[in-house]
């Protein structure tokens, strides 16, 4: 079992700290100064914490690879859950064209005068079911 050393730089916890810190810096220089990618600059953040982990704090290369796996696999894991969960959602709002009623807009089959533009009539403060037209009109039960 590795037990990690609290000041491996120097013996001075400060140091160390700004050493372990290199991670995150890299990431927030990386997204903000140099405006990569965040996947890449994750990536690139992920290899830095690795080599921090591996040369500076000691860990064995084996724990350090599969521990660095570990991470990335569970940090991409709720990202992707709120990814999927976000476009499932997503669709679920967005109306389909086909869902849309015919009297919403003039076609090019059908003429468009100033009678079948619901949306051109007097009563344009109405609701929208009353400024259909008498032919698209839903029934009482509808409304």
């Amino acid at each position: 079992m590795f037990v990690q050393p609290l000041e491996p730089v120097a013996d001075s916890l400060p140091l160390s700290a700004l050493v372990a810190a290199l991670p995150l810096v890299t990431v927030l220089v990386l997204l903000g100064a140099v405006r990569m990618k965040a996947h890449l600059a994750g990536a690139l953040g992920l290899a830095v914490a690795a080599l921090v982990a591996w040369l500076v704090y000691g860990m064995p290369l084996g724990q350090t690879l599969s521990s660095a796996a570990q991470g990335a696999l569970f940090g991409l894991f709720p990202i992707m859950w709120i990814v999927v969960n976000a476009l499932w959602v997503y669709r679920m709002t967005v109306p389909h064209p086909a869902l849309r009623h015919p009297a919403a807009a003039p076609s090019a089959a059908s003429p468009t005068t100033r009678a079948s533009r619901p949306w051109s009539s007097p009563s344009a403060s109405a609701p929208s079911w009353r400024r259909w037209p008498d032919s698209a009109r839903p029934s009482p039960s509808a409304r």
